[in-house]
This record gives C-alpha cells, structure tokens and sequence, in this order.
C-alpha cells in the first residue's frame, strides 16, 4: 500500500468516525444508558475502521449515439485536474487557522475575565479598608 492510498484511508475512517461521532452526540449523549453507549462507541470506531475497507462495484452503461460524437468531440474541453493533495493541504490549513483563532479568542475572554475579577477584587479590598 502506497503512502497516497494510505492517506484517502486515513481521511475516510476520519469522515466515518465524525458521522458516528454526530450521530451519537445529537442522539445518544443525554442517555443513561452507559453501557449501551459504550458498545455503540466501539462498534462505530470499528466499523469506521472496516467500511472504507470494502469496495462496491456496480455496471454503468454509457449509450453515445454515433451520429453526434464527432459534434460532440469537438465541443468538449479537458477539465483541469484537481489535486487531492493540494485539497487536504488547503483544508488543513483552514481548520489549523480556525482553530488557532478560536483559542486566541478563548485567551481574550479568560484575560478579559482575570482583569475584571482582579478590578472587583481591588473594590472590596478599598471598601474594607476605609
């Protein structure tokens, strides 16, 4: 196994976990049940680890009428190919700088919140003393 097919198989058992992952957190997260989250928490990762495994192959027919193909040739223009690679690239680096602003702004709140305790912490320190 090649390192390219390696990574399609590494983002697809990614997509499935996040699929059980949403599935369980809109529909099972509130459910005492905890034994049968559980079971459902491992099957899930281990069907996400098996389902990209399989492979589904099914006929296609394609019916060109002979009178047009040469109308038809002459007309198409090849489509630019896209790289998966250049793809996840982009994608990680817009989730990376999503991420990294959302703990930025997370640090602003926490300061924002440190600097108004320590105000209110200086309030009560001035009433006492007076």
């Amino acid at each position: 196994m090649n390192m390219s097919a390696f990574f399609i198989y590494i983002f697809k058992v990614s997509c499935w976990i996040t699929v059980w992952w949403l599935i369980y957190h809109i529909f099972l997260r509130k459910e005492t049940f905890y034994t049968f989250n559980r079971i459902y928490l491992i099957t899930g990762l281990v069907a996400s680890l098996l389902i990209p495994l399989m492979t589904i192959h099914y006929p296609v027919e394609i019916f060109v009428s002979l009178t047009s193909t040469g109308a038809l040739a002459k007309n198409i223009q090849p489509l630019e190919r896209v790289d998966f690679y250049t793809i996840l690239f982009y994608l990680y680096v817009f989730f990376g700088a999503f991420f990294i602003i959302l703990q930025l702004f997370l640090l602003l709140k926490i300061n924002i919140l440190m600097l108004s305790k320590r105000a209110n912490l200086h309030k009560q320190y001035a009433q006492r003393t007076v």
